[in-house]
């Protein structure tokens, strides 16, 4: 008896979690985490090419295959940021929803028409990517610039640059946006938030207890991704509404005012997160 593609996906999608699971609960092991790691790579990969019902052979050639990429970063980067999270019972609940909500991605992916609704779950997607990956860039960079100096500052917003491009122009894309001003609009969101992660790199640096002390909160390294979200969240939420001819007094107080109220926020807590 033949499996349904959607029941294999289930079942693939089911052992991811497991996966996910086991590579939070042996984090110390850095043999296995790696290992693990790359198993549920390959896993979501699979996951996402069964869900979609595209042969592994011809995923160069499917329209789908920058949803399929975006996913498969998305997850890795969740996996490589599960030591942000001490609590393991918070994080195997964050996997759960993360899960079920990359089930229901998949479902809009399936799908050839671009609906409000996925558009929205599209950009959620992007901005909890962009959220991982700066993490990530954050993390590394902290690490690298007690060996190798300044250079990994530099270093690591040519790839904040990259990553945030990339991203950008998939997600202009995917909301049907003219190749051109795609193109032309990711580079301005590119650099405009690869220079704030820097002068934000400056400020964090310099206040008090986040970063002069010698063990620091892994929740205190999140103050800058989340800073990063909420610029990307008004500049691109400004941009596609101007692109798509909708923009309002009323639509740019409401990015405005509400990416504000976050910012500030974020300044008056930064002190909160450190240990």
């Amino acid at each position: 008896m033949k499996i349904p593609a959607g029941n294999k996906s289930d079942l693939v999608l089911a052992f991811l979690y497991v996966e996910s699971i086991l590579l939070s609960l042996i984090i110390e092991n850095r043999g296995f985490f790696w290992l693990l790691f790359a198993f549920s790579t390959v896993t979501v990969f699979f996951y996402s090419i069964i869900f979609l019902e595209i042969h592994w052979k011809k995923i160069l050639e499917s329209e789908k295959k920058y949803d399929v990429t975006i996913v498969v970063v998305m997850t890795a980067m969740l996996n490589a940021n599960v030591m942000v999270f001490a609590n393991r019972l918070i994080l195997g609940i964050i996997l759960l929803i993360y899960y079920v909500g990359l089930r229901y991605l998949m479902g809009m992916f399936k799908s050839s028409n671009v609906s409000q609704m996925q558009k929205n779950a599209l950009n959620l997607s992007v901005l909890f990517t962009i959220f991982l990956g700066s993490n990530l860039l954050t993390n590394i960079t902290i690490i690298l610039e007690k060996g190798v100096g300044e250079i990994a500052v530099a270093l690591s917003n040519v790839v904040m640059f990259a990553f945030l491009y990339l991203i950008s122009y998939y997600n202009f894309a995917k909301n049907r946006v003219p190749k051109k001003w795609a193109r032309v609009y990711s580079a301005v969101l590119a650099l405009i938030l690869s220079e704030a992660s820097l002068l934000a790199g400056f400020y964090l640096e310099r206040y008090p207890s986040i970063y002069k002390v010698e063990s620091t909160s892994n929740m205190a390294i999140v103050t800058l991704p989340l800073f990063l979200v909420v610029i990307y969240y008004m500049l691109y939420g400004l941009m596609i509404h101007k692109l798509e001819k909708r923009l309002a007094s009323r639509v740019l107080m409401e990015y405005v005012g509400i990416s504000t109220v976050i910012l500030i926020t974020l300044f008056i807590t930064i002190r909160w997160f450190a240990t």
